[in-house]
C-alpha cells in the first residue's frame, strides 16, 4: 500500500512537509561528497542549509526548532566523522581506496531472465559512490547509511535489495565484476560531552557514550595545553574506551557474487512486471518493521476502517504530488 501511495506508477504522493531525518540524510550525503572532493565541509554545509531553508520556506517550511536541531545534528555528525576517519588505518580505511565517482545517477533497461533487453521497463537509481581498492583493483559500490544502531543495521545488509540492484547496474555500466558494497555507516548520535569534575579533570565514567577521538578532543579543548602529566592521567582510560565503546562509525563490506546478482535480477524482473501492470492489487502488509516508520499510517488506518472518504481527505490535506529529485544547487564561497 505504501508503494501504491508513493510510486510514480500509481498515486505518486509524498508528505507535504519534509521528514526531518530525510533532511539529515541528504545533508550527510552532501557533506561527505564535498569532503571527498576536497571542498571545505563547513562552508559546504552552511551553503547547503541556507539553500535548503529557502527551498523549504517556498514549499511549506519546517518548524525552525526542528530545522535547527537537524543542522546541529548533521554538523556534529560530520565533524565527528572527520575526527574518526583521519585516525583509521585498516584494510577498509580511506587510504586503501581510490575514490572514482560521487552521486552517480544511472538508467538502464531491465534484462529478462533470458538476457534480452526489455522494451518497456527501465530501472534507475543513484550510487552514493564508486571506489576501487588499491591492492587488488576490485571495484566496490560505496553506500553511506545513518542509523540509530550500527549493529541493528549491520544485521540487515546482507539482504539489501537496493544495493544488490545497484551492483548489477554497476557491472553492466562498467563492464567488469563488482566485488560488493562497502557500507560507510554512521550512528545518528553525537558523542556525549564529558563533565568537568571538581578536581579540574574530565569525568572518566566507564559508561560514557563517546569515542576516543571525541574524548581526546574534549581533553585538548578543556586543558588547552596537554602536558605529559595530563596525557598520563587519561592514557589508560582512552585505551579502555577504544576497546569497549559502542561504535559510532563502521565500515561494513558485503560481497556480491555473480550468482547472487543473477538470481536477484531474475526475481526483480518478475517483480517489475507486477509493478508495471495497472491491475496489480495493492493492500497493507502490517508488520512492526514496515509500519513503524511508514509516513502513510493515517490514510492506511482510514482504509483499514473502510473510511475511504476520510482516507482521500487525509491524502488531499497532508500529502502532495511527489516533487522530482534534483541536486541542490549551492554556491560555496572559495
Amino acid at each position: 500500500m505504501q508503494w501504491g501511495f508513493t510510486s510514480p506508477l500509481r498515486r505518486n504522493l509524498e508528505p507535504d512537509r519534509i521528514y526531518a531525518p530525510f533532511l539529515t540524510g541528504r545533508a550527510v550525503h552532501f557533506g561527505l561528497e564535498q569532503y571527498y572532493k576536497g571542498v571545505d565541509v563547513t562552508k559546504a554545509l552552511d551553503a547547503f542549509f541556507a539553500a535548503e531553508k529557502a527551498k523549504l520556506e517556498a514549499s511549506g517550511g519546517m518548524d525552525d526548532l526542528v530545522f535547527g536541531e537537524q543542522v546541529d545534528l548533521t554538523t556534529g555528525l560530520i565533524q565527528h566523522y572527520l575526527q574518526w576517519v583521519k585516525n583509521q588505518h585498516t584494510m577498509w580505511s580511506d587510504d586503501q581506496f581510490d575514490f572514482l565517482k560521487w552521486e552517480h545517477e544511472w538508467h538502464l533497461p531491465l534484462l529478462t531472465p533470458a538476457g534480452r533487453i526489455s522494451p518497456r521497463i527501465v530501472l534507475g537509481g543513484r550510487f552514493d559512490g564508486l571506489i576501487r581498492r588499491k591492492d587488488d583493483k576490485s571495484l566496490w559500490l560505496w553506500e553511506t547509511k545513518t542509523a540509530r544502531s550500527i549493529d541493528e543495521l549491520g544485521s540487515t545488509l546482507w539482504n539489501d535489495l537496493q544495493a544488490t540492484v545497484y551492483c548489477d547496474a554497476a557491472r553492466r555500466l562498467y563492464n567488469e565484476p563488482i566485488a560488493g558494497v562497502l557500507y560507510n555507516v554512521m550512528r545518528k548520535k553525537l558523542p556525549t560531552e564529558p563533565e568537568v569534575l571538581k578536581s579540574g579533570y574530565l569525568t572518566m565514567r566507564a559508561n560514557i557514550d563517546t569515542t576516543p577521538e571525541a574524548y581526546a578532543a574534549a581533553v585538548k579543548a578543556h586543558h588547552k595545553e596537554v602536558t605529559l602529566e595530563i596525557r598520563a592521567h587519561y592514557e589508560e582510560f582512552l585505551y579502555n574506551l577504544s576497546r569497549t565503546q559502542t561504535p559510532f562509525f563502521a565500515r561494513i563490506p558485503i560481497r556480491r557474487t555473480k550468482e547472487q546478482l543473477d538470481r536477484a535480477m531474475t526475481n526483480m524482473y518478475y517483480v517489475c512486471l507486477e509493478m508495471a501492470h495497472p491491475q496489480t492489487a495493492v493492500f497493507p502488509m502490517p508488520a512492526w518493521s514496515s509500519c513503524r516508520f511508514c509516513m502513510f499510517q493515517d490514510p492506511c488506518k482510514a482504509w483499514s476502517e473502510n473510511r475511504l472518504d476520510m482516507m482521500e481527505r487525509i491524502l488531499t490535506d497532508e500529502y502532495r504530488v511527489k516533487q522530482p529529485y534534483s541536486d541542490l544547487e549551492v554556491e560555496i564561497e572559495s
